[in-house]
Parts: structure tokens; C-alpha cells; sequence
């Protein structure tokens, strides 16, 4: 509770601090969440065997130019499901079959909460890279978690993955 004293000057008596700091935090949240943006995005893992496939995002992309990730791309009023089998045949033009699905993940980074729908598939045929990716490679999926690779790549593979793989 505040008080004005005789100098006309803001007093705390201290009962109500634990609120005015919780207020002035709840407000600091509320003023970061303004500025955040939403990205809903599918990343799909492919597998070959017993090898995961990683890609190098090229310099020509956006987002995370040079890291490893899955193969990747925005929903743009589709679902999950269908956008994933579209970036795979854009960026790999391999064929696929679903293999398993995972809940939608929250990945904050830099600003931005990324709505994450993860997908993995068993992949045949011989990968053609579009511009969006400068570089593959088949992995060992446990190698995941090494990479200077994507927000959470580890995470999103292993809501889609075999829960006995470490």
C-alpha cells in the first residue's frame, strides 16, 4: 500500500509489495508476448535403415541459414500431414511412408514461438536437394543431439522416434 507523506512523496509500507512485483512481472510478461511472433512449421524426419537424414540450410534461406535440421517448411492452410509430404518431395524428391506423427511442440527462440508439427517417414530413392539446403548426410539418429543444429531437433526427433533410441 502507498502513502503520500508530508513532502508529498510515494511511501511503500511494504504490505503489498509481494503484489506490486508480481503485477510489475506480470506486466513484463505481458509486454514480451506483444512482441513475439507465431510460426507454424512441420519438420520431417527421414530414415534409411538404421541412419536418420540431416540437412544443411542453405545461406539462401531466412531462418537458421547453416544449421542441420529436418526437412522443414511453413503451413500455409494446409495440414500437417500434407505439408510435410510436400517439403520432402521439394526439397528431396526421395518417396516416402509414414512411419509415426507427434504432438505439436513450442519451441521458443529469438523472439519467435515456433509451433512445431514433427513427422518421421521411411525414406527410398536418391536425394536431389533444392536451393533451400546446401548439404545431407545419413546419421546415426543418437548424432542428432551434436549437431549445430535447429531449436530442439533432438526433441522434436524423439516424439517421433523408437522411445528406446538414447
Amino acid at each position: 500500500m502507498y502513502h503520500t507523506g508530508p513532502e508529498e512523496k510515494l511511501v511503500n509500507s511494504g504490505k503489498d509489495d509481494a503484489q506490486d512485483n508480481s503485477q510489475r512481472n506480470s506486466n513484463k510478461k505481458h509486454e514480451e508476448y506483444l512482441d513475439v511472433k507465431k510460426k507454424r512449421v512441420v519438420t520431417a524426419f527421414l530414415k534409411k535403415k538404421d541412419k536418420v537424414l540431416v540437412l544443411r540450410r542453405s545461406d539462401n534461406v531466412k531462418t537458421y541459414p547453416g544449421r542441420w535440421g529436418g526437412i522443414s517448411g511453413y503451413l500455409e492452410g494446409d495440414e500437417p500431414l500434407e505439408r510435410a509430404k510436400k517439403e520432402i518431395e521439394e526439397e528431396t524428391s526421395l518417396q516416402t511412408k509414414l512411419i509415426s506423427k507427434g504432438k505439436p511442440l513450442l519451441v521458443r527462440d529469438k523472439g519467435t514461438n515456433w509451433e512445431v508439427y514433427p513427422f518421421l517417414f521411411e525414406a527410398s530413392g536418391d536425394i536431389q536437394l533444392n536451393w533451400e539446403n546446401s548439404e545431407y548426410r545419413w546419421i546415426e539418429p543418437n548424432k542428432l543431439k551434436s549437431l549445430n543444429a535447429v531449436p530442439k531437433l533432438w526433441k522434436a526427433y524423439k516424439s517421433v522416434s523408437d522411445k528406446n533410441e538414447s
